[in-house]
């Protein structure tokens, strides 16, 4: 898992694979805290707390069609926070 400024696929897959892997019901938080979640999950994570967003933004169809995973957000507060769910 790696911090690649490309788009590709294989990226993208093994995010959704840990999100997937990592998310149980539901979850919500700051890109820091979802980073933080994800490198105790993976030693080998290495995204940044903007990669990390641009990558769920980059992939939300991916994880609702192949993982049934909800991605939204919150910015109405101070904290961006990102909340995921199950479908």
């Amino acid at each position: 898992m790696g911090n690649s400024n490309e788009g590709g696929g294989d990226d993208e897959d093994a995010f959704c694979f840990l999100l997937n892997d990592f998310l149980q019901d539901g979850w919500s938080g700051t890109a820091t805290d979802l980073c933080n979640e994800l490198k105790s999950k993976d030693i080998n994570f290495s995204y940044v707390p903007a990669t990390l967003a641009k990558q769920l933004n980059a992939s939300i169809g991916l994880l609702k069609k192949d993982y049934g995973i909800i991605y939204d957000r919150d910015i109405s507060t101070k904290t961006k926070l990102i909340i995921l769910r199950r479908e």
